[in-house]
């Protein structure tokens, strides 16, 4: 299938702010149990259920805060709704909240705070293309750590300044930093900040074409997530451990490792099945059919869409875009392309209901190819353009996920 060219960039819109890079006093506030219990809450709520509804219940943390009493813990919830503000598209919003935390009591108070807003601020700059001026913002946010003596901070600033350095083509810089950041959180023991880590090493590693080197960091970070996984019901992170095996599966095709491909796949489908139930044993299930499928493994794939189907007639329709998305792919393969073009649009359809822009942005793009190969250009054009739309909103959060 022809593939549309797509720029492999990231991150969002903001002002820069002149600021201090610390506080010149750091002061504390009197974070009882209460104000702990509501950061814990919403913190919790963003790993089980869905953005909008994070976004909807931590919101009504802040709103029943007493933000004059506990401007930290407000500081610290409105950088969640800033993350979720992202997921969700609403950029304004986002900005808005940045904009509030840099006026606020909080800000001035914490070096935390501080150190957070660098940060997010950076990656803005990382997706408006302005690496120079995220290098500086993220410099910044690595004063504070340093000057905090945070080893977890200081993992963190390293991976920034890897990623930073990575867009500017200086790798070697970039691999340094890199291997600064995953020998302090591999020192700290977080099983999921250091897969992170590991896998930005497969994937630059991958960018120079060292295939083997990759490989190994790619199997190291999978190792990880499994080991976080075991121990959390995380769904972000089973959705990254699903990213990285698509990467592994490419590069055993490069490294004509075709037996490594079953091995891993059956650690991912045991940690499903250990570990999920219910709506998110199903997720697993679609993300075991689209691993089979980014293998071209369409028996499988088949297999596990038959499975898939017995929901379909459920009342809850949370997963049919995706579901008749796969089948449209196996349809396509089969060389069924009527078929193929009804599962599409019945995708479109299901999808077009939900605020999920990632899962659009695939079914647009997908449909747009399918109509092009298939005669119908109108058609083709039509959703080439409603998936760059997606795209370009888009392009932050896959820059986010490095930042950790």
């Amino acid at each position: 299938m022809k593939k549309f060219s797509t720029t492999s960039l990231s991150m969002f819109l903001l002002c820069i702010f002149c600021l201090s890079a610390t506080a010149d006093v750091e002061v504390t506030e009197d974070i009882n149990s209460e104000t702990n219990v509501i950061l814990e809450q919403c913190n919790t709520r963003i790993k089980q259920v869905s953005t909008k509804a994070s976004l909807s219940f931590c919101s009504q943390q802040l709103t029943a805060l007493d933000k004059e009493n506990y401007p930290i813990t407000a500081a610290k919830l409105q950088l969640t709704l800033y993350d979720l503000y992202l997921e969700l598209d609403d950029a304004a919003a986002a900005e808005q909240q940045l904009i509030s935390i840099k006026n606020s009591t909080g800000f001035k108070r914490s070096t935390e705070i501080q150190y957070l807003w660098f940060r997010k601020s950076a990656a803005e700059k990382l997706y408006k293309k302005d690496y120079v001026e995220a290098r500086n913002l993220f410099e910044n946010a690595f004063n504070i750590a340093q000057t905090a003596q945070s080893d977890l901070w200081l993992a963190k600033s390293y991976n920034d300044l890897a990623l930073t350095e990575q867009y500017l083509n200086h790798y070697a810089k970039a691999l340094s930093y890199y291997q600064k950041s995953l020998a302090i959180k591999e020192a700290l023991g977080n099983d999921l900040y250091t897969a992170i880590t590991l896998s930005n090493l497969g994937l630059i590693y991958k960018k120079l074409e060292k295939y083997t080197e990759s490989q190994r960091y790619f199997e190291l970070s999978l190792e990880h997530y499994l080991r976080h996984t075991s121990d959390n019901a995380d769904i972000n992170a089973i959705n990254y451990m699903s990213h990285l095996y698509g990467n592994l599966a490419e590069i055993y095709n490069i490294n004509n490792e075709f037996n490594k491909k079953h091995f891993y796949s059956d650690k991912v489908i045991s940690a499903y099945n250990d570990n999920l139930t219910g709506n998110d044993k199903l997720s697993a299930l679609i993300n075991l059919a689209t691993i089979h499928i980014n293998a071209n493994e369409f028996a499988p794939a088949q297999a596990v869409a038959d499975s898939l189907s017995e929901y379909l007639p459920r009342q809850d329709h949370s997963f049919h875009d995706v579901i008749y998305y796969l089948k449209a792919q196996i349809a396509n393969h089969q060389k069924d392309v009527t078929q193929a073009i009804t599962f599409i649009e019945n995708a479109m359809d299901y999808s077009d209901t939900k605020h999920d822009s990632l899962q659009k942005m695939s079914i647009y793009q997908y449909a747009s190819e399918l109509y092009y190969d298939n005669g119908r250009p109108y058609e083709s054009l039509v959703y080439l353009k409603r998936y760059q739309v997606l795209h370009e909103a888009l392009l932050e959060k896959n820059t986010a996920r490095t930042l950790k």
